[in-house]
């Protein structure tokens, strides 16, 4: 495109990529030695560059100096810099300091080069007339033109245009004008309206790596960010002045995810919430302070304040806090989180394998105490939260909406009532919720794992306290020692009918038969079950389980000591079938009782036929010799996951033999040695399933 052609109608973008190739006019270029360091440590040099040094270019917002060689463009306009040392000219170095503290050292270069680039640098002795270049026309966006095919000096002073042009005459270029080099750009160099439709068209997901490149582009990734989230390895570095001014340049700010953020202390969340009300804290809809240990419950309050439409709060990890901490009216409430999982999950630090199957280590201190070996099991958290069961209620109470005006808008809003509509509550390990409060009608996931909940014997036949939950989808009981086995039956059964209960944890508690026994009819659709350390389970019982609920996916008995190999005792082995040639009759007479060895292998005493009855889903199985097969029933076709950690069937000796008759039993399935965490440990919200 030439520089005074007119570009067609509606191609703004083409205009752009025209000036992107002449808007720099490159007035020096010295091939030397360069090293550069920032905050004190050098940058590592790009071995695969074809150039290296420094060049002088003149583009529209002044000159600047561009070093090449390294990974990375790096770009300096001489009024950003803060120190030139010439001293050592004469020795061929020549040093130049940033106000942003990059060093840049020229050395193994001629004494005239270096003093060219210091005129070039100050606009001393240089035609830098890039208007003329143009015929004094612009390209319509704020940039200038570089004429086409005119040579690029080295390490001399510009020439003047008119010479440009005589050497363009006297020397054309070689090759059509498509083939003529093209000199390299950074996107500092364009202007902020061509800068705001670039960054028009860059997904969402690519404008923070964009956001490095200058700090023009960093406000424009900031500003239109929706969500503010710290790397767990970074965290410890991070001052919270620095979360604070970001958070009040991050206008349409969305989520907030502060999550084991310690530095957050009591005093510090002052000013965040001063930045949260001076940026609009009305549009935050997620605000996770995880692992936050320093806060208190005027700390929270102080936070909640500030943001009052809240959807999702997860306040996981962080000790002492009680009821007061959500004295605050949070009318669009869907998610809430308190209390402590109490336990650690395998991240990076041992395998992907582990993550992905939800492996779950031993508990630990909420306080970041060191993890209990394996077979020391700490029974709780030794910092638990204060919360009780009366926090439910307050956080559906309209209590504290005293404002008409803030209730009137709620309606107006479409949403029908004041209520907030929460329909996943999390109170983990909150030891002093010793009564089932009365749960909002729209719940689907609770979870009150680790509690003290009990009821009298005498009271059992007529406690009912899920009869009002019609969604519920996910109930965790873990934990929950006070409880017999009578009233988790009574509890479960108090679902109304047409409710389809899709996970269930029993963990730790008191389960026996007859509840095991109850799930094939009250919760026949179960996907994933736990009843890890659960004593009283049996093999007859998990035959039951896996038998009967056909949908199972994933099964977590880790602990359950009662469980006994080999797993093949789970499922009778069918009759061994005889492979005859084709169009060959098969007799009708019942086979021989087989036997099952110590480690599952069916062996026929004699020869059989298969019997006349149509047998149930099997599979062949491998290892047997002639033409024989013996065949066991598929008990758990849909199962993916089955945790066995701490029994008999992860023991060395029999896992291999195990993953083999599982793999009959449940061809998709996995086993894992230890315990599944099928919660994900709330990492997103809501929660999804293993």
């Amino acid at each position: 495109i030439s520089p005074t052609s007119q570009p067609p109608p509606n191609s703004f973008l083409l205009s752009t990529v025209a000036a992107w190739g002449m808007a720099a006019l490159e007035l020096i270029r010295c091939n030397c030695s360069v090293t550069v360091e920032v905050g004190g440590k050098p940058l590592k040099a790009d071995k695969t560059a074809k150039q290296f040094g420094v060049q002088v270019v003149k583009v529209p917002t002044g000159t600047t100096l561009k070093v090449q060689g390294f990974r990375r463009d790096i770009v300096i306009a001489y009024r950003n810099l803060r120190t030139v040392v010439d001293s050592k000219i004469q020795e061929g170095r020549l040093g130049f300091v940033a106000r942003d503290g990059m060093q840049v050292v020229l050395s193994k270069a001629q004494p005239t080069q270096l003093h060219a680039i210091l005129k070039a640098l100050r606009g001393e002795g240089v035609a830098a007339a890039a208007p003329e270049a143009t015929g004094g026309k612009g390209l319509g966006i704020g940039l200038s033109a570089r004429l086409p095919g005119s040579g690029r000096p080295v390490a001399t002073p510009a020439l003047s245009q008119g010479a440009k042009q005589a050497r363009t005459e006297a020397e054309p270029s070689q090759g059509p004008p498509s083939e003529q080099t093209v000199p390299r750009i950074s996107l500092c160099d364009l202007s902020k309206e061509v800068l705001e439709e670039f960054m028009a068209f860059v997904p969402a997901k690519q404008r923070p790596f964009l956001g490095e490149a200058c700090k023009i582009l960093e406000e424009m990734t900031v500003a239109t960010g929706s969500a503010l989230r710290f790397s767990r390895d970074y965290n410890g570095t991070v001052p919270p002045p620095l979360v604070v001014r970001r958070v009040q340049r991050q206008a349409a700010l969305t989520t907030l995810d502060l999550t084991g953020f310690e530095a957050m202390t009591a005093g510090a969340s002052k000013d965040l919430a001063e930045g949260l009300e001076a940026a609009g804290g009305r549009g935050l809809k997620c605000l996770r302070l995880r692992g936050c240990k320093g806060l208190s419950d005027a700390a929270v309050r102080r936070l909640l304040t500030s943001c009052p439409n809240l959807e999702t709060l997860d306040l996981l990890e962080i000790p002492r806090l009680s009821n007061r901490a959500v004295q605050v009216p949070l009318p669009a409430l869907r998610f809430f989180a308190a209390g402590s999982l109490g336990r650690a999950v395998v991240h990076k630090k041992h395998t992907m394998h582990s993550e992905r199957v939800g492996l779950m280590a031993g508990r630990i201190d909420v306080v970041g105490g060191k993890a209990a070996p394996e077979s020391q099991v700490a029974s709780r958290p030794q910092h638990p939260s204060l919360f009780t069961h009366s926090v439910v209620g307050q956080l559906m109470s309209q209590e504290f909406l005293n404002d008409a005006s803030q209730a009137s808008a709620l309606l107006i809003e479409g949403r029908g009532r004041v209520s907030p509509p929460l329909t996943h509550l999390v109170l983990a390990h909150c030891a002093d919720i010793e009564v089932l409060p009365r749960l909002p009608p729209a719940i689907q996931h609770l979870d009150l794992r680790g509690a003290s909940l009990q009821v009298p014997e005498a009271a059992i036949n007529g406690w009912r306290p899920l009869a009002a939950s019609t969604q519920l989808q996910v109930l965790n009981l873990a934990g929950n020692a006070l409880l017999s086995s009578r009233a988790l039956l009574a509890c479960i059964s108090s679902l109304p009918s047409r409710i389809q209960l899709k996970a269930l944890d029993l963990s730790d508690t008191r389960a026996e038969g007859q509840l095991f026994t109850a799930l094939l009819t009250q919760a026949p659709e179960l996907t994933h079950l736990r009843v890890s350390n659960c004593l009283a389970l049996t093999n007859a019982q998990l035959a039951e389980l896996l038998r009967g609920l056909r949908g199972l996916e994933v099964l977590d008995i880790a602990g359950c000591g009662a469980v006994e190999c080999p797993l093949s005792d789970l499922a009778p082995a069918a009759a061994p079938v005889l492979q005859a040639p084709p169009q060959t009759p098969r007799a009708t007479t019942p086979p021989p009782e087989p036997r099952v060895t110590a480690f599952g292998r069916a062996r026929a005493s004699a020869p059989a036929q298969a019997p006349a009855a149509a047998p149930p889903p099997t599979v062949p199985r491998a290892g047997m010799t002639g033409q024989t097969n013996a065949t066991r029933q598929v008990l758990a076709p849909r199962l993916r996951l089955f945790g066995i950690g701490r029994t008999q069937l992860s023991q060395p000796t029999h896992l291999e033999f195990t993953r083999r008759a599982l793999a009959l039993l449940a061809p998709s399935a996995e086993a894992v040695p230890g315990s599944l965490d099928i919660f994900n440990s709330y990492g997103t919200a809501p929660a999804s399933l293993l």
